[in-house]
This record gives C-alpha cells, structure tokens and sequence, in this order.
C-alpha cells in the first residue's frame, strides 16, 4: 500500500487533474491533503497527524509547518507553499463551520469519528480513486504525493541530489535516490552527450 519503491511520482498536469477530482462532502479535506502533500514532502503518517494548530498560529496561517514526529526522528519545518496553504485555509474554513476549531483538533479528520484523524487505509483509498478517476496506473499511492515534490525539487535544483535530500528530510542522499523517477533513456542521453 503507497510505498515508496512501489509509487510514482506525478508529473505537474497529472497533479493538476488529480487535484480538482475530489468531490462530495469531503472535497475539501482530500483535496487539501493531496496539495499539501505535494507541496511539503511529508509522508502520510506526518500528514495524518497534524493539527489545526500546525496550520494557524496566533489566528492566521503559518508561514511554515513543523512537524517533530518524523520517520528519521529529526523534527521538519517546511514553508506553508501559497497553494497549498490556499487549499487547507477552505477546509480549516470547513471544519469551523462544524465547530472544530480548537488548535489540538486533528486537521484530517476522520468520517465517522471527528475527534479523530482519518486512517492511513483511507487516505490511500482517496488518492487511488482520484488516480483511477483520471486513467491513472496502478503505481500511484500516498507516497506519489511525497515522490512529486522529490521530483519537482529535482527538476528546480537542476538535478542537485544534496538539495532535494534536504527538501525530503533525508539523510542519506541514497535514500533520495529512490524518490528520483530517472529512466534509462535520460542516463543513455548524458552518457551520448559528454
């Protein structure tokens, strides 16, 4: 289920459609957790414990999330992308208006309980059924959205292996290595071209 060597990244209009898939009385939540997870890196698990007092700090947005329960148990501070940031302000408008407002209250609530945050099995059913609601293959799971950003920094870094490490939270570039969707016909050009 969405590991990392088992999902693809998504390229930018793959993302884009995915993004407006979302429909129904969570529209709001899963589309807000699809653009934050490509915009910040964070696994599922990290996605799956914030809380609205991750997101608004002294009643406006934050300008940066941080997370310190990470795999590698080093704390992550990402800044709050402006689209993402977009895109989970219209859900924290959403829960407000069910009275969930108390900064400890989880930002992804669950369906059936709403003290809750959803599970990592439901939020892996709503990123597979937006991907095959666009024709998308079966390589896309939770750790795509994660792999997007990887593939994304790589792209604007122009392929600085040390930088999207960092922007991953890695601490060994070889694991960033195996975020990187590099085919064999790219390393054949540059091998033909030096």
């Amino acid at each position: 289920m969405g590991t990392s060597n088992k999902t693809r990244a998504l390229d930018k209009k793959e993302a884009e459609l995915m993004s407006e898939t979302f429909t129904g009385k969570y529209e709001l939540r899963n589309r807000a957790l699809f653009i934050l997870g490509c915009k910040t890196g964070f696994r599922v698990n990290e996605l799956l414990r914030l809380t609205i007092g991750h997101v608004i700090q002294n009643g406006k947005p934050a300008s940066r999330i941080t997370i310190t329960k990470t795999k590698n148990k080093k704390p992550r501070s990402v800044a709050f992308h402006p689209e993402a940031q977009a895109a989970v302000m219209e859900w924290v408008k959403q829960l407000e208006s069910l009275g969930i407002t108390k900064a400890s209250n989880p930002l992804f609530i669950s369906q059936k309980d709403k003290s809750q945050s959803m599970s990592r099995i439901q939020a892996y059913r709503i990123i597979k059924d937006a991907a095959e609601a666009n024709g998308l293959d079966g390589t896309v799971g939770t750790h795509s959205m994660r792999k997007t950003l990887g593939m994304r920094a790589w792209e604007v870094t122009n392929g600085n292996i040390y930088k999207v490490a960092e922007v991953l939270g890695h601490t060994d570039v070889n694991s960033t290595r195996h975020y990187l969707d590099i085919d064999q016909t790219e390393i054949d050009d540059i091998v033909l071209s030096v």
